[in-house]
């Protein structure tokens, strides 16, 4: 099972499920009969489409429905780190249960961080996610993949504008 990135200019989409493999032993294909059959894929294909769509619309495509990325990018603020000098100006992140660990979390500090897996910095401050963090790793690799399968390539747009308000 393998997801790859690739450019299809007739139904413009980008990502592409692979579920088979070269020579794969007996077990290895009825698993992937077992998928093909709960998914409703066409058993005879290799490669299959990533829409994001409420329903299936044939046997050569996976749709997904998730929630907006706008919501999934608020649920993930909660897990960044406000700076002390934020205070005041920013909603404190989540408090959790004894026992209970950050499934995400984005760090905070003055400085440019030395590892890290992506960093940016606003205000005069850096966010990162540590390069040795796997799980919010894994998250932020999660929500590039859903941004991608959400993005409507369609349409051609202009260029995009952002003016700061404040």
């Amino acid at each position: 099972v393998a997801f790859e990135l690739e450019n299809d200019p007739d139904t413009a989409h980008d990502i592409v499920f692979v579920l088979r493999q070269q020579n794969p032993s007996e077990a290895v294909q009825e698993k992937q009969r077992r998928v093909s059959e709960i998914l409703h894929l066409d058993p005879d294909l290799q490669r299959y489409a990533v829409i994001y769509a409420p329903f299936q619309i044939n046997g050569a495509t996976i749709s997904l429905q998730t929630r907006s990325v706008l919501q999934m990018l608020f649920a993930m603020s909660g897990f960044v780190e406000v700076p002390d000098a934020m205070a005041g100006q920013a909603v404190p992140g989540y408090r959790l249960a004894p026992g209970m660990e950050r499934p995400f979390t984005v760090q905070s500090g003055p400085d440019r961080p030395a590892r890290n897996f992506a960093a940016v910095e606003y205000q005069d401050h850096w966010y990162w996610i540590d390069n040795t963090d796997l799980p919010s790793k894994r998250v932020f690799t999660l929500m590039l993949f859903l941004t991608t399968l959400t993005n409507d390539r369609s349409k051609d747009i202009g260029p995009v504008l952002t003016i700061p308000t404040g």
